[in-house]
């Protein structure tokens, strides 16, 4: 495993959804030899981020927001 992630199409992703993904992160690291430890979190979303997610995540190498710009012109 390399990532996981989460879409969201109608709602604000906030740092609440980036706390869960991390969360999951830890237990799939725990649990199964195919997660790596610098498995990626990737959140996907239509509507935007908070600011305080994307202050959060700046400079961040393990997460990456996609929004739908990057989703259909890349990055």
């Amino acid at each position: 495993m390399l990532a996981i992630g989460e879409a969201k199409s109608s709602d604000i992703l906030g740092r609440e959804r980036l706390r869960r993904l991390e969360e999951l992160r830890d237990l799939l690291v725990a649990r199964d030899e195919r997660a790596i430890a610098g498995l990626k979190l990737l959140l996907f979303d239509g509507s935007g981020f908070s600011p305080a997610l994307t202050e959060q995540t700046a400079g961040r190498g393990d997460v990456e927001l996609i929004d739908l710009e990057r989703l259909y012109q890349g990055s």
